[in-house]
């Protein structure tokens, strides 16, 4: 199992600045990428340089915004996306699954044949909602199935357990690329995962992937005003795991 964080945008001072944190630390990376208009106006170079110029950690994630996915003419961009996840050793490419109004982009055979052809998987959020052409859990695994080589899976997001919801994703880990974990108090603001006033029981949470034998990504994610805790948080989630695995059968 490997811990790490979503970073802020990485063209923002927040970026810089949370790099510094965690430099040398243990831990792998998902990196936001800025909004379409940046995009098409950067190169390749510029996109792999503004990550490697501040971390050499290990890059396991992308978050791309979800116009990609919506007009024609974005391919080219999608194209140099997929080529800076290659330069940055990145696998996935995390967003949210496009609006039903968004064309049949998602289903192109030209996207499709590009992930393949880079061994790329866009990991769609499990921000289900019938206004989306993934509507629920049931709908994703039905399209991910759709394809060969698996150029789609998905990324699950917690921010309050139960051992329902944990026990469906061991069921499903295949589909499941990478595990997000928020928090939230009762009147639904982001707090970091340890925080006691949260609704997430982060150490049921741990627990359950570990002994149901995840092996995957676990992401914390953190609003800009609390990613000062990521470091920290991350050093107790990690032993918090160790002690579990010691005692596991």
């Amino acid at each position: 199992m490997k811990l790490g964080i979503v970073t802020p945008q990485i063209w923002s001072k927040s970026f810089e600045e949370l790099m510094e944190c965690v430099k040398k630390r243990d831990l792998v990376l998902e990196v936001v990428l800025p909004p379409s208009k940046k995009l098409m106006e950067c190169s390749l170079f510029d996109l792999v340089d503004r990550v490697t110029d501040f971390t050499d950690l290990k890059v396991v994630a992308m978050r791309v915004p979800e116009i990609l996915f919506k007009d024609r003419w974005i391919s080219d961009v999608f194209e140099k996306v997929l080529m800076a996840a290659d330069e940055l050793g990145c696998r996935y490419l995390v967003s949210k699954p496009p609006r039903k109004d968004s064309g049949n982009t998602v289903f192109s055979d030209e996207l499709t044949d590009l992930l393949l052809n880079y061994k790329k998987t866009i990991c769609w959020d499990n921000c289900f909602t019938e206004k989306r052409f993934l509507h629920s859990f049931d709908a994703a695994k039905r399209f991910i199935g759709r394809f060969v080589g698996v150029p789609f899976g998905l990324s699950y997001t917690f921010s309050r357990v139960n051992d329902v919801s944990v026990n469906e994703i061991l069921e499903h880990s295949g589909y499941i690329k990478l595990i997000h974990v928020q928090n939230i108090d009762l009147s639904g603001r982001p707090i970091p995962i340890f925080r006691p006033e949260g609704v997430l029981n982060i150490y049921d949470l741990l627990a359950n992937l570990v002994k149901g034998g995840y092996n995957g990504v676990i992401m914390l994610e953190y609003p800009r005003q609390h990613m000062n805790s990521y470091v920290d948080d991350l050093i107790r989630a990690k032993q918090y795991i160790i002690r579990i695995l010691e005692k596991k059968p």
